[in-house]
This record gives C-alpha cells, sequence and structure tokens, in this order.
C-alpha cells in the first residue's frame, strides 16, 4: 500500500520528452514509421480488505481494473514500451487519467491504432483524445462475437464450429471485408441471430 501510494500516474508515467526520445529512436532503427499503439482494456481484479498480514480479514471484493499501455509496433517486429498504466476505478478515473496520459504523447506524424473491445465509452474517448487512431476490436473480443453468432445461427455444434473456424481463418489472413460480406449475406434463423 506505500508503494502504491506513491506510485502516482505522474511518478509512473514517462515525461514528454522521454516518450518523443523513445520515438526518435524507434524511427532511426526501422525502415519505415513505427506505428503508435493504444491498448486498452479491463479486467476484474479480487481486492483484499485492508488488515495486518496476520489478520482474518474475510473475503475481499471484485472491483473494475482499467488499464492502458501504449507502445510503439515497428517493421522489424519490435515493441517499444512507452506507458503503462492500470487502476481501480470507474470510467470517470480512467478517462480523467487517459487524458493526462494522452498530454504526453507527442502529437506525430505516426499512424496510431487504438486496440479495445469495442466498448462505445472506449471509442469516444480514443477518438477525442486521440484523433485520426483507428480503432481496432482486439481479438479475445471479436472472437467471443464469432462464437456468439456461430451459436445463435447453427443448430448443429458441428457446423457452427466449421463456420467459427473458417471465420478466424479469414480474419487471420487479412480479409475482413470477406468476414463482413458473409455476415451481410447471412439470414438469421432467429431474432437474436
Amino acid at each position: 500500500n506505500e508503494v502504491a501510494a506513491m506510485a502516482v500516474l505522474e511518478e509512473v508515467v514517462p515525461s514528454a520528452d522521454e516518450i518523443e526520445k523513445r520515438i526518435r529512436e524507434a524511427r532511426e532503427h526501422s525502415s519505415s514509421p513505427p506505428a503508435l499503439v493504444i491498448a486498452i482494456d479491463g479486467a476484474h481484479t479480487p481486492i483484499r480488505p485492508e488488515g495486518k498480514r496476520s489478520d482474518k480479514r474475510g473475503h475481499g471484493e471484485w472491483k473494475e481494473t482499467k488499464g492502458v499501455r501504449i507502445y510503439l509496433s515497428t517493421d522489424d517486429d519490435r515493441i517499444v514500451h512507452l506507458i503503462s498504466w492500470h487502476r481501480t476505478g470507474d470510467k470517470k478515473e480512467f478517462a480523467w487519467d487517459l487524458k493526462r496520459i494522452a498530454r504526453r504523447v507527442p502529437k506525430t506524424d505516426l499512424l496510431t491504432v487504438a486496440v479495445g473491445d469495442g466498448a462505445p465509452w472506449i471509442w469516444k474517448l480514443v477518438t477525442k483524445l486521440f484523433p485520426g487512431a483507428r480503432q481496432v476490436l482486439d481479438y479475445y473480443h471479436c472472437a467471443e462475437h464469432i462464437h456468439a453468432v456461430a451459436k445463435v445461427q447453427y443448430d448443429d455444434e458441428e457446423q457452427a464450429a466449421e463456420w467459427a473456424e473458417a471465420t478466424f481463418a479469414r480474419l487471420h489472413l487479412g480479409r475482413l471485408g470477406a468476414v463482413i460480406a458473409g455476415l451481410k449475406r447471412m439470414n438469421g434463423r432467429t431474432t437474436e441471430a
């Protein structure tokens, strides 16, 4: 708890000058400009009740922890870490933190990509703080949606699995247009589908 009290955003997140230096160095070692990637997600975290280690504190509670990791992705598959920040709190607190972080990220001519779970509030926040960022649904959440569609569209589990696997293959091959076109052609067999 003592360490956490000192680990405030201003102490953990590098300065704008340090971030700019890392971007310059990444550009020097790459044949094409690196991409600036902003990855945002959340998770439920178990929180222990206050007390001494020897105290019987009972069960804690689960709280939402939201985080952002900002890095550069280079053409030689290197990842250059810029910022990592996670906190237990609500959307408002996270938005406030991300605003403070965004001030430290230089507005550059790099391709900016935001990776998230598809929550509208995240995309709105990213659009406001990082205008022009390309929004990408992360693989895990995309996979959840694909399996959900397969489950409601197909009665036969094998047929559902085949469709889902074919869809994953198309995504892996970068054929997003084919995936979207296939979904648009699909006649939902139920209202939910």
